[in-house]
């Protein structure tokens, strides 16, 4: 969902600008690394350019939530569990798996693979 907030996606902007003020709203740091990992990966010039600057404006509106002992525990249950009823996930997606369980949050995401994570909440705002 970053990247539709970056391309100011329609149905993704108005359901991000719909969060009540006592929800909490965070991303994962590996989120954060895997957006800026794209990003550095283009070639310089003004697209690039463009692009860090839409990523640095959703990313100021957002708490990163960092890798904490707690979400390791949460990755290793979640990469197990996934592995015994044979579905794979990337590493870098059961991380992110694992912050959402973790925090007991709900993923918003359009990743088709994570509502196959044993015990996470996904939902689709650009559905």
């Amino acid at each position: 969902m970053i990247s539709d907030l970056m391309r100011n996606q329609e149905k993704v902007r108005e359901r991000y600008s719909s969060i009540q003020s006592t929800d909490r709203v965070f991303t994962s740091a590996i989120v954060f690394g895997e957006v800026y990992f794209g990003l550095r990966r283009l070639p310089q010039g003004k697209r690039r350019e463009v692009l860090f600057l839409q990523a640095e404006a959703v990313f100021a509106n957002l708490v990163i939530q960092p890798i904490s002992k707690e979400i390791a525990g949460v990755f290793a249950e979640v990469k197990c569990a996934c592995e015994q009823v044979g579905i794979g996930v990337e590493n870098n997606d059961c991380w992110i798996a694992a912050t959402a369980r973790s925090l007991q949050a709900t993923l918003v995401s359009r990743d088709t693979d994570m509502l196959r994570v044993p015990g996470l909440t996904v939902v689709d705002w650009s559905a």
